[in-house]
């Protein structure tokens, strides 16, 4: 799984984010819950798409299918600063 996802950054660092993207799909046909796949989709979606909405999807399907990711913070960040671009409200997180 983490060889397929690193493929997938590995497109997208050449430059080639609906590559990255369709090896992305691919990593998660094997296993839909994988954090850095649904992270990366997330980050190539908002830089290289400009896909705010699908950026916003990916992050919260990463964040409720992973509920102790270590980069927790920052994606709760992210997905703050996505919600605040769209100007849509950022919902109440309960305490962890």
């Amino acid at each position: 799984m983490n060889l397929s996802t690193d493929l997938g950054t590995a497109l997208w660092y050449s430059g080639r984010a609906d590559a990255a993207l369709a090896q992305d799909a691919r990593s998660l046909a094997v296993d839909p819950t994988h954090a850095q796949t649904l992270f990366n989709i997330g980050m190539v979606k908002r830089d290289g798409k400009q896909d705010l909405k699908g950026a916003i999807e990916s992050w919260e399907k990463l964040l409720q299918t992973n509920p102790d990711y270590p980069d927790r913070t920052k994606v709760e960040q992210m997905l703050a600063q996505a919600r605040q671009a769209l100007g849509q409200p950022s919902p109440v997180t309960p305490m962890r």
